[in-house]
């Protein structure tokens, strides 16, 4: 949507109420302040360490720096970072770079916020939370003001944490509730966003340039130009198949995808760079395990089951990527997983039956991948690619080279790769100092490899068996009719309930009958190496 939409809407408003009597009205009359240069927002992030989120940088440039909005309307961006010699601004600009990081609402707190009614609770519990904030300080971590609603009940944009570029309404009190209902934004959502980047690393790396060591004249500038045109073709065809062209979308919908562009590229430069550095070459893309057919094919493996006191458990789906090194008369396979949200490889919970797909995948192809590829083979890994989008403080205005240190850093793989320095040299060419893509460190004084994604042969051969073990476990509480309402919990971001898509209907309520938490205590390399030597 455009200002001058925005303000025809507004202009219609104060025909209908041309004496203000809405409540707030008198404040903000419909109007809009004139939009911020982007140079200011720059300077005002630089200084205060902040990334504003995409949809509010948009807002602020192209509709306006505040002005009509709910009850007194939004506040002034630009005003708030006015030096005006008053005690508290300093500590207020900085809170706004801490962490938010609320707490869910607990039913008995219900009654001693106002931003809540227990009719409220009782519908949705999950939009309810609580940031205790210590006496020592006096501002809300994490909050940018936006506006308020009057009797010190305000509404505020999330800057950083989980729930960033999201808007809260708050009782100054430390009780937060999400101001609206969830929304399809105009923008790409995470699912989008990783149907879009997976599309686009498919495309390009299917190039003749990742299938060999080197090509002929394809160095530096001329590899640079080349990943760009794969990058933008690859783009433009998903723009023209997937979307149907941009013409229809909104003006800020256009906004935000051209502004998604250079995160995109970073990941694919990121991408390219490996494999440019690698011996292990993209064999298979989207590598399906089950029994239906895409593009009118037959899927080319069966999917991943195993039958247990009498059920049978069947996993289906596609792996993103496969790699393929020939080493002799071995093929020796990684499979490739694209993280386009922050989630990553974590021992924990592949410990407690979560995370298993890519490892079954793995196993599966060393038992299977011989029909399909006509070598023997031999797993090399799971490592995991974070395709997310880059978010980097500043990256609107930083140069290609910083841009890329801090792509380097914010795409760093996780996951478990073969100890066995042959196999990790071939995955990746390492520099003098070290590897730049593998999450493994190089000692410099005796070249030892050390790193909690290292896992021997033997270790990825146990854990086979738990997994097998966990499955079976699986099976046998699906046998006994165990449905019970025990989500896994490690801490109120990261459990079972918070990606739920019943959790609204559900009203799970720990202590209720047979509803608890299942904590999952955290596990680290040792002790999980250690847990399956004894269990095996």
């Amino acid at each position: 949507m455009t200002r001058s939409e925005v303000q025809k809407i507004l202009d219609a408003a104060r025909q209908l109420d041309p004496g203000y009597a809405l409540f707030g009205a008198k404040k903000h009359q419909y109007r809009l302040r004139p939009p911020l240069a982007p140079a200011l927002i720059h300077k005002i992030e630089t200084r205060h360490g902040l990334e504003l989120p995409e949809d509010y940088v948009y807002f602020l440039t192209e509709i306006g720096d505040g002005g009509a909005g709910p009850d007194y309307g939004i506040d002034s961006f630009a005003e708030q970072f006015r030096e005006t010699g008053q005690k508290w601004l300093p500590r207020y600009w900085a809170a706004l770079g801490q962490p938010f990081e609320p707490r869910p609402m607990e039913p008995e707190e219900v009654e001693e916020y106002s931003i809540v009614t227990r009719e409220g609770y009782e519908k949705d519990p999950l939009r309810y939370f609580i940031q205790e904030i210590p006496e020592e300080e006096d501002w809300s971590r994490g909050l940018l003001t936006l506006g308020t609603h009057g009797c010190q009940w305000d509404f505020a944009l999330v800057l950083t944490g989980p729930h960033r570029g999201r808007v809260f309404d708050t009782d100054n009190e430390g009780g937060y509730g999400l101001a609206a209902e969830p929304r399809k934004p105009a923008g790409f959502t995470a699912p989008e966003y990783g149907t879009f980047v997976h599309y686009v690393l498919e495309q390009v790396l299917q190039d003749s340039m990742f299938s060999q060591m080197s090509i002929p004249g394809m160095e530096g500038d001329e590899r640079k130009k080349r990943l760009r045109k794969l990058t933008k073709d690859a783009v433009e065809r998903y723009v023209l198949e997937e979307l149907g062209g941009l013409e229809g979308q909104s003006a800020r919908f256009q906004y935000l995808f051209r502004r998604l562009l250079r995160s995109v590229q970073a990941v694919v430069d990121n991408v390219a760079e490996e494999l440019l550095h690698s011996k292990f070459k993209p064999i298979s893309f989207e590598l399906g395990f089950g029994r239906g057919k895409k593009d009118d094919k037959e899927l080319p493996l069966p999917p991943v089951e195993l039958t247990s006191h009498g059920v049978t458990i069947s996993v289906t789906g596609f792996v993103d990527r496969v790699d393929g090194w020939i080493d002799g008369e071995k093929l020796h396979l990684r499979v490739v997983d694209y993280k386009t949200g922050r989630k990553t490889f974590d021992l924990t919970e592949v410990w407690n039956g979560l995370g298993l797909q890519m490892l079954l995948y793995l196993f599966t192809l060393e038992e299977k991948g011989r029909e399909l590829y006509g070598l023997p083979v031999e797993g090399g890994g799971v490592p995991s690619l974070p395709a997310r989008e880059a978010v980097i403080r500043g990256s609107r205005w930083m140069s290609d080279q910083e841009l890329r240190k801090k792509v380097d850093k914010e795409l760093t793989r996780s996951g478990l790769v073969v100890n066995d320095p042959r196999v990790l040299d071939a995955m990746e060419d390492r520099g003098e100092g070290g590897y730049r893509f593998l999450p493994l460190k190089v000692s410099k004084s005796t070249g030892q490899i050390t790193g909690e994604a290292l896992a021997s042969a033997e270790q990825l051969g146990k854990l086979g068996r738990h997994i097998r073990r966990v499955l079976e476990d699986i099976c046998q509480e699906l046998a006994g009719g165990n449905i019970a309402a025990d989500p896994f919990w490690r801490g109120p971001e990261k459990n079972a309930c918070r990606f739920c898509d019943y959790a609204a209907a559900c009203h799970f309520e720990p202590g209720r009958g047979g509803d608890c938490k299942r904590w999952l205590p955290k596990v680290n390399a040792k002790e999980f190496w250690e847990q399956i030597e004894e269990e095996t």
